[in-house]
């Protein structure tokens, strides 16, 4: 059997570990909520739990009904969900905004400069890669690269560490 006569055979044994895989995750998923439903319904039958703290799902399934079909404090649940998911666009079109000028500014700013280091410069780590090229100074070109990988890592990480400091709340 040559190595082409293998590839459908380990393509569908591939197909089918993820087709098994996703259905032992489904299985273990709804086997999860079922579980989950069931210790709710008990705590709450035999009076394990205040109802204050957990209603019965009864009760719940009772509030859905009436909020989605009367209203609370004067709107339907439609209307409740309208507002959250207006507040969520907008600001994720606002981060949207201000992210993506942003970040191809960056970029831009980062090409040329790089640009400029090939054109103009006689230093800099894109000059040493760009003039080794030239001469075939394969091991310098390299390092270099490496150099800028790291410089790229180092900054990540500084940026990273800028942020945890100015938004503390965020990683407590």
């Amino acid at each position: 059997m040559t190595t082409l006569d293998q590839a459908p055979t380990e393509l569908a044994g591939t197909k089918s570990r993820l087709a098994l895989r996703l259905r032992v995750e489904h299985a273990l998923t709804a086997g999860t909520v079922v579980s989950l439903l069931a210790l709710w319904t008990l705590l709450s039958h035999y009076g394990l739990v205040n109802p204050l703290f957990l209603p019965p799902p009864e009760a719940v399934w009772s509030s859905f009904v009436e909020v989605l079909t009367k209203g609370y404090q004067g709107q339907q649940l439609h209307q409740h969900m309208e507002a959250s998911l207006a507040r969520i666009l907008a600001g994720y079109f606002t981060a949207c905004v201000v992210g993506i000028p942003l970040g191809l500014l960056m970029g831009f700013t980062y090409t040329v400069l790089v640009a400029s280091e090939i054109v103009a410069a006689t230093a800099g780590i894109g000059w040493m890669i760009w003039d080794a090229s030239k001469f075939l100074l394969s091991d310098v070109v390299i390092m270099g690269l490496f150099v800028l990988g790291l410089t790229g890592l180092a900054l990540d990480w500084a940026i990273r560490q800028f942020e945890r400091f100015v938004t503390p709340w965020r990683f407590a």
